[in-house]
């Protein structure tokens, strides 16, 4: 009874935190859309039992680099998605930016 218990408990903890977490903004608000191509950056870090080994880059040093890869005057309809998939010992942070380029 007792071992059933501890695997039980090991099999709900394990399930339960390999959920990603999200957390999605938008940083256009009401911008009409214009005419421009869709980008998008990615960035992923590696964190080993809470210790941040890597850490993706900043949402915005990736829209600048969007701007300066695709030579955009503006930026609209810029969306930010945090995610962090995390498990018993590890987690994997990612950052995606989204935007329409405007030259």
């Amino acid at each position: 009874m007792n071992r059933t218990f501890l695997l039980l408990i090991f099999v709900l903890a394990f399930t339960c935190s390999g959920c990603t977490a999200r957390y999605s903004q938008s940083l256009a608000g009401s911008i009409p859309n214009e005419q421009g191509s869709q980008v998008s950056s990615r960035s992923a870090g590696f964190t080993l039992f809470s210790i941040a080994l890597s850490e993706p880059s900043s949402a915005a040093e990736q829209v600048i680099r969007l701007m300066h890869e695709n030579n955009c005057n503006r930026m609209n309809l810029v969306e930010i998605d945090y995610r962090e998939l995390l498990f018993p010992f590890f987690g994997i942070p990612k950052v995606k930016v989204t935007g329409t380029c405007v030259k």
